[in-house]
């Protein structure tokens, strides 16, 4: 069996490399910034925007808080109710 590829078979083959490449590379690089997307709407989607109001109307925090002051919060609840309550809030702290 001849396996030896000619000059015309390996440039056949790079122009379908190319092509194929051409085609995949934009593919990859949309479901990359589609899989970035995803999981920031699941981090800070519906949920964390609820717990975050609701620390501020139950008054856990006031409404003009310092980052040290949300930080702290997440570390004082930690081992009590509180912290089921909040967990997806604490969990994906900034």
């Amino acid at each position: 069996m001849n396996t030896a590829w000619t000059e015309e078979q390996t440039k056949e083959s790079v122009r379908k490399q190319k092509k194929a490449l051409y085609i995949a590379i934009p593919i990859i690089t949309a479901l990359f910034f589609i899989s970035i997307y995803i999981v920031t709407d699941y981090i800070y989607g519906d949920v964390y925007q609820m717990q975050y109001k609701e620390l501020i109307e139950g008054g856990y925090l006031s409404a003009d808080h310092t980052q040290y002051e949300f930080f702290d919060f997440c570390d004082r609840i930690y081992d009590t109710p509180l912290q089921e309550k909040f967990f997806h809030i604490c969990t994906w702290i900034d």
